[in-house]
């Protein structure tokens, strides 16, 4: 019986040094804390292989705010890397998140799959940015790897998405990541968090999936920011052989304690 594996993608804590800080009305520990105990829940009957932290642990560049999120993420009782987004300090990421190694790994092999998490950190920046060599490795690794299906997860996404304004903050040479994955047949979907939100397009037969934050999550289908009043949640992945995959997301409960300030324009 073919191996069956299992991947978690949790993305976007946006934590404070203060748990008691709040955002846009969201108190972005409790949400975390909340979709961190229903992942572990969703463990105890599905074990899974790999979680993938794609990016904005923090919101206040503080080294509190990554202690609670390794705390987080060691909760989970299994192999786990983090990668950064916008909002993350690199200082205080490599401080805490890389101090175990194991931790912001890029690179992993599962059976007959392949499984890349990529850097978009842009210093400065709220969009993202593929450096040169950050294309290198990504080059590199599907030409050795041909062989195998692959997944690519980061933190900006790459494609548009139905909200104009966040259109603007996505990978901004996004076209060079197109046009080395368009060299390889194996890839099969790129994920990303960043939007706060779920979304799914195939072009040219890969998956472009973003997926909800552990936060407050953006309205799709607006020209300007505005806020959703669907509950944070985590994505899980199913690997099997011959390339196929299924995923879904798994929200936690509705709760008025974690509902957004819908009214909030921005932050």
């Amino acid at each position: 019986m073919t191996k069956l594996f299992r991947i978690l993608q949790i993305t976007d804590l946006h934590l404070f040094a203060q748990p008691n800080e709040t955002l846009v009305g969201v108190n972005t520990y409790k949400t975390a804390a909340a979709v961190f105990a229903k992942a572990a829940s969703y463990l105890k009957t599905h074990p899974v292989d790999l979680a993938l932290i794609t990016g904005d642990l923090s919101q206040d560049f503080s080294a509190e705010s990554y202690a609670i999120a390794l705390k987080f993420c060691e909760s989970l009782g299994c192999p786990f890397s983090i990668c950064m987004g916008n909002h993350d300090a690199s200082e205080f990421f490599y401080k805490f998140c890389g101090k175990n190694p194991q931790h912001i790994l890029k690179e992993f092999i599962f059976g007959d799959w392949l499984v890349l998490l990529l850097n978009t950190h842009w210093v400065g920046h709220v969009s993202g940015k593929l450096e040169s060599a950050e294309l290198e490795f990504l080059n590199n690794e599907l030409t050795k790897h041909q062989d195998k299906s692959a997944l690519i997860f980061l933190h900006h996404q790459i494609l548009p998405t139905t909200n104009l304004w966040l259109n603007k903050i996505g990978v901004i040479n996004a076209a060079e990541f197109l046009e080395v994955i368009s060299q390889y047949k194996n890839i099969k979907a790129v994920i990303s968090g960043h939007v706060h939100q779920e979304n799914f397009v195939r072009q040219n037969g890969v998956d472009f999936i973003t997926t909800c934050s552990t936060s407050w999550q953006f309205a799709p289908n607006s020209e300007t920011f505005h806020l959703d009043a669907i509950m944070p949640g985590f994505r899980w992945f199913e690997l099997s052989d011959a390339g196929l995959y299924t995923t879904g997301i798994i929200r936690v409960e509705q709760n008025p304690v974690f509902l957004a300030d819908l009214n909030s324009m921005g932050y």
